[in-house]
């Protein structure tokens, strides 16, 4: 990104949609479960209450500005914003995590690397557009988001308001790149003039504009993509002798306040066109799919309700703060349910238990929201029972601090009430969580060996992870194939596993013993570390799978960022 005084420094450009307020409402938003993006508790909180949000790059301090105004600007920018009664929200990538609104402390880390990143050429620290935000994740960077990867994040976290100095593409071969930053749907750019105190220094910046950018296509500068735009800022401000910063500085300023009142005019319109909801439970949007049609799909687990509370100030330890609580449907059961039915299997039955109990309630009714079958539901008949919940207080920086997760009555599930609840029909495959107990999974194996119903089972934790073992050895196999078809566990989980049956009371058990086939097991090293990324063979990963391969046909081994390894039969 270029700043004012690099192009046209009678205009700046804002971007925000044209259409309707309410168009943008949340329920159009992503989702964003599945990205390592972490939303600030100020901004978090500011969304909650339909208060005033503005988005703001970080390549102004990782890229655009030498110290000591790398870090003084960007705050003086998030005061600005704060004295309007508007939330900032500075965006950029940590260590693969994408932020929405940062601490003094993650500003002040950012500006260091930058000042590193003048000494090596920029190789440790990133300038993110949007087209290397998937990279810059995958590879745990740490970077500043342009303006494109910044306008990009910002729609994903449902900002709509967007201020900074100037923007990729008003400048010579605008036609080359302005296609890149202008892709969002129904946006908007906004023209802002550079403060009227400085509309005197323009005609010499713009020579020294003129100057730079010579240089720059003389020396190769200007081919260099990314680079190019520190460098000129750096030489702009050298043949000016520091006069281009502080115009700069200042056009920033003043892009950020007005960027504040746009902000808080959307929130006045938002508000306005947003009634007030009704303090009732939710219903169901699309009916269930009809209960009386047989599953293919059955997932056995735990449906529990999640409270996250989100402190804005200290953690509230003895003590209350003002904050954020968010409740949500959660549950490992239920998660997989959902993920199923939203890759397009309609069919999917979830079995599990829900207490009489006001959070049964708000779980069945979630359900219902959600489109989902609620006739595999099992109503508890015990008068102290409590639906599943699990609840976790986080600091400002949204790291946990704590928690307390009540999954009691997913364990006292008997195989019995599942079975009751698939019906007469069996489905194609059943899948289980480690929540269950490891009676009741014993008791589902049976039933879907003698049914040839495939099984998959996702461990959960390293501990419940055991719980499937346990079930395989007091099960008796008829057939000659394991009888868990898949599970996906992770790496730790893995090595949890490998090591239970590695243990002296189990290493002779009749059901981890994998007969005289398994000595005819011979895979070439040399071709498996030509195939195979280093660390699943500097790991055990191969050789932990293929242990398990008596009692587990398929294992998908997840390993966050670095991937799935597959092991099948």
């Amino acid at each position: 990104m270029l700043s004012s005084a690099l192009r046209v420094p009678s205009r700046r450009i804002r971007s925000f949609s044209t259409t309707r307020a309410s168009s943008w409402g949340p329920s159009r938003l992503p989702s964003l479960a599945s990205l390592p993006i972490d939303i600030s508790p100020e901004v978090a909180q500011a969304q909650a209450e339909g208060r005033a949000v503005v988005a703001l790059e970080s390549t102004l301090i990782t890229h655009g500005l030498p110290p000591p105004h790398s870090v003084d600007l960007p705050l003086q920018c998030e005061e600005i914003l704060r004295a309007q009664g508007v939330a900032p929200a500075t965006i950029a990538i940590i260590d693969g995590r994408i932020k929405v609104g940062l601490s003094p402390k993650e500003l002040a880390f950012l500006a260091e690397k930058g000042f590193e990143a003048r000494k090596d050429g920029g190789k440790s620290l990133w300038k993110v557009g949007r087209r290397e935000l998937g990279a810059a994740v995958v590879k745990r960077m740490v970077g500043g988001t342009t303006v494109s990867g910044t306008m990009a994040v910002a729609h994903l976290a449902g900002i709509k308001i967007f201020s900074t100095g100037g923007i990729g593409g008003v400048h010579r071969g605008a036609e080359t790149s302005m296609t890149d930053l202008l892709s969002l749907p129904s946006s908007l750019l906004l023209g802002v003039p550079i403060p009227e105190d400085y509309h005197a220094a323009g005609d010499a910046l713009q020579v020294a504009v003129e100057q730079a950018v010579r240089e720059s296509e003389e020396n190769g500068v200007s081919r260099s993509g990314k680079l190019a735009t520190p460098w000129l800022l750096e030489r702009v401000g050298q043949l000016t002798k520091g006069v281009a910063i502080v115009s700069n500085m200042a056009l920033i300023r003043n892009n950020v306040k007005v960027g504040g009142e746009i902000a808080l005019e959307y929130a006045k319109l938002l508000k306005q066109e947003t009634p007030s909801p009704t303090p009732t439970l939710p219903t169901p949007s699309t009916p269930p799919p009809t209960p009386s049609s047989p599953p293919s799909l059955v997932v056995v687990g735990s449906l529990a309700i999640d409270l996250t509370l989100t402190p804005t100030s200290t953690s509230p330890l003895r003590t209350t703060a003002p904050g954020t609580n968010t409740l949500t449907l959660g549950g490992v059961g239920a998660n997989v349910a959902g993920a199923a039915r939203s890759i397009g299997i309609e069919d999917v039955l979830l079995v599990s238990p829900v207490a009489d109990d006001l959070f049964g309630l708000v779980a069945k009714a979630g359900m219902g929201s959600r489109g989902m079958r609620v006739d595999g539901l099992v109503q508890s008949a015990e008068k102290e029972a409590r639906t599943a919940t699990c609840g976790i207080l986080v600091d400002q920086e949204g790291e946990l601090v704590g928690g307390v997760a009540d999954m009691e009555i997913v364990a006292g599930m008997t195989g019995a009430q599942v079975i009751e609840q698939i019906g007469s029909t069996p489905p194609r495959v059943l899948c289980f969580d480690g929540n269950v107990a490891a009676t009741t999974m014993s008791e589902l194996l049976a039933y879907c060996q003698k049914h040839d119903v495939d099984t998959f089972f996702e461990p959960t934790s390293d501990a419940k992870a055991l719980r499937v073992l346990q079930a395989v050895e007091v099960t008796i196999n008829k057939t000659n194939k394991p009888l868990v078809s898949y599970a996906t566990p992770n790496i730790h989980e893995l090595a949890a596993l490998y090591q239970h049956t590695q243990s002296e009371d189990n290493e002779q058990h009749r059901v981890y013993s994998p007969g005289m086939w398994f000595d005819s097991i011979n895979v070439n090293a040399d071709l498996l570390a030509t195939r195979l990324p280093a660390w699943v063979l500097e790991e055990g990963v191969v050789q932990m799978a293929v242990q398990l391969l008596p009692v587990i046909n398929t294992i998908f081994v997840k390993s966050g960022s670095r991937g799935v390894v597959v092991r099948s039969y």
